[in-house]
């Protein structure tokens, strides 16, 4: 019997113990995710990495692979991010690449960028149930009251 993966409800769990997960992306960054890392500059633009399963991979870029271009505009590691900011997810980019030697087009339909930055944050104003079960789950010894 194959179980299917769901995400799980983070939030849902964390709430138990007064705590909330909260993901963020940087304001700056592209709202868009493509899925490599590059190395070089603006004279040589290689692509180090493609994350499995990302735009990039299932498009078919590669390791190795010299970045050229995208939608006909000189890319390069330096003015990569900027041209991707123009793209929302869902959008279509050409991307221009040599692989050994070879001047090849991929299409690559973007996603939408990934969080960059996961916090679990404790929640206003916690039940006494909550920080109870926080205590716990963190093994902290419980503040003695005086009765």
């Amino acid at each position: 019997m194959c179980a299917a993966t769901e995400e799980m409800d983070y939030n849902r769990f964390l709430k138990y113990a007064g705590l909330e997960l909260v993901i963020e992306t940087d304001k700056k960054a592209p709202k868009v995710y493509l899925g490599i890392s590059t190395s070089g500059d603006e004279k040589e633009t290689k692509i180090r990495n493609v994350t499995p399963e990302s735009p990039a991979f299932k498009a078919g870029l590669d390791r190795d692979d010299i970045l050229l271009a995208i939608d006909d505009k000189r890319a390069h590691k330096n003015n990569l991010d900027l041209l991707l900011k123009k793209y929302s997810h869902g959008d279509t980019i050409r991307i221009s690449v040599f692989r050994r030697s070879e001047l090849r087009h991929f299409d690559v339909e973007l996603a939408e960028a990934l969080p960059d930055k996961y916090e679990i944050k404790e929640i206003e104003e916690p039940s006494k149930l909550q920080k109870k079960i926080r205590k716990n789950w963190l093994n902290e010894e419980e503040d003695k009251q005086p009765n």
